[in-house]
């Protein structure tokens, strides 16, 4: 008696884990124009309850070159539940100007394959051009002569 319910007690254990068991994925970048002396990152970051994190097949950054890499990992607790977040995170120097398309990013569990989305990035060749688009032109006024003096 005491065998079968423990064996029971393992069983839906084990079902809950395997059905509560989550992971997702998500990439993002800090801008989508950059200058050709500018830089961008891409972030992906995984959390997931499995066991172990599953690793990621990583996008090919096409016109860029990877200019740093790093990448960090934590653990929690919700509802007794363990999550591990895992993030990588790369700055990126554009090769040329044009436009580029930095593709998904896929991790799979099990059978299951998860992917983020796109990004179309457009390098720019002058500075000035790629502030403006992205609306951080500054523009100074001078004073008119009759203004009074603090």
């Amino acid at each position: 008696m005491k065998r079968t319910l423990l064996c029971t007690v393992v069983f839906v254990f084990m079902l809950y884990r395997a059905l509560y068991a989550q992971t997702s994925i998500q990439a993002e970048v800090d801008k989508t124009e950059v200058a050709i002396d500018g830089q961008l990152t891409y972030t992906l970051t995984i959390i997931s309850t499995e066991k172990e994190v599953p690793l990621p097949v990583i996008s090919k950054f096409s016109g860029f070159k990877i200019i740093s890499q790093v990448s960090s990992s934590s653990f929690s607790f919700d509802k007794d539940v363990r999550k591990s977040t895992v993030i990588y995170a790369f700055a990126l120097k554009p090769r040329k100007a044009g436009i580029f398309v930095i593709g998904p990013s896929i991790v799979r569990v099990g059978k299951e394959a998860l992917a983020t989305r796109s990004f179309v990035i457009e390098v720019v060749a002058q500075k000035q051009q790629a502030d403006k688009k992205a609306g951080h032109k500054e523009e100074y006024k001078e004073l008119p002569a009759t203004a009074p003096r603090i």
